[in-house]
């Protein structure tokens, strides 16, 4: 919804929004990487957890740009940017809690060891949502939801225990009564034997004749279940509403347009209150 009708750049004057298209294409020759790819990816870490990093490479010999004067010194000139995953990023911050340098761990498969990577603050990009006062990264909306979302995921996997278990049902056979027990035949067996063997061979699709000292029943099938479905909608709709979502978003219901605009105006709401902030990281951060 966010990126639904696409990005574009605008500004008083067509030449300098000619220049800034000019140098964001090459920054995509040098990093390899799209514009549109690196802002996708922004996004949805932005979404996903609240916070979006973009990492700035400087190099006057890979940028037609000039150095600019900025936070006390001098700077290179952009030569490509790359997104950066918010999980493998920590911080280091000045007395007065503003970022200084920023830290990537990158766990590597191949390599016991971990690689990790240092960048100066003015060679990140960073966009927060939801930013309490005092910290530097942002809270997804999912984070006060998430005791809800495990408990529903529990809740989903009584129901798929209780669906198996009971989706084929045990039958019971009950060979002779209590003042006629089962007898021994002849050859050593017993009733119950012959009936279990009956039974064992019995095809799918036949059947089996006894007397009446033969009895058949399902278990489980009149045990009182407890309902889980109850349980399951309420943090469902919790979960959902954390999110900010509604049945209209997932496609669960059948509405006319006007109908799905007015339910999903939160939404709406919520991918408006992105793209402002998109907009001005971008706008003060990259294209300043």
């Amino acid at each position: 919804q966010i990126l639904k009708e696409g990005f574009h750049f605008t500004g008083p004057e067509d030449e300098m929004v000619s220049y800034l298209r000019k140098r964001i294409f090459e920054m995509e020759l040098v990093s390899g990487v799209s514009f549109e790819q690196v802002i996708r990816e922004f996004t949805t870490n932005l979404v996903a957890y609240g916070t979006g990093f973009i990492v700035i490479k400087r190099d006057e010999d890979r940028s037609s740009g000039s150095p600019i004067r900025m936070y006390g010194k001098t700077l290179k000139p952009s030569a490509a940017l790359y997104p950066m995953d918010p999980t493998s990023v920590s911080v280091k911050l000045n007395k007065h809690g503003h970022p200084v340098r920023w830290r990537q761990t990158i766990e590597n498969s191949t390599n016991p060891e971990k690689d990790t990577i240092e960048f100066d603050a003015a060679d990140i990009i960073i966009a927060t949502m939801d930013k309490k006062a005092g910290f530097v990264f942002g809270t997804p909306y999912i984070l006060p939801v998430l005791d809800d979302v495990r408990s529903l995921r529990r809740l989903e996997e009584v129901s798929e225990v209780i669906a198996q278990k009971y989706a084929y049902p045990i039958y019971h056979f009950k060979v002779g009564e209590k003042d006629n027990p089962a007898m021994i035949l002849d050859d050593g067996t017993s009733e119950i034997d012959l009936v279990r063997g009956e039974v064992t061979n019995l095809p799918t699709e036949g059947g089996i004749v006894t007397s009446h000292r033969v009895e058949s029943d399902t278990l489980g099938d009149k045990a009182a279940l407890l309902n889980v479905e109850p349980y399951m909608k309420y943090f469902e709709s919790r979960v959902m509403g954390g999110l900010r979502l509604s049945d209209v978003d997932l496609g669960r219901v059948s509405a006319s347009k006007a109908s799905a605009t007015t339910v999903s105006q939160g939404l709406q709401d919520s991918a408006r209150d992105f793209q402002a902030v998109l907009s001005d990281v971008l706008s003060k951060q990259l294209l300043l």
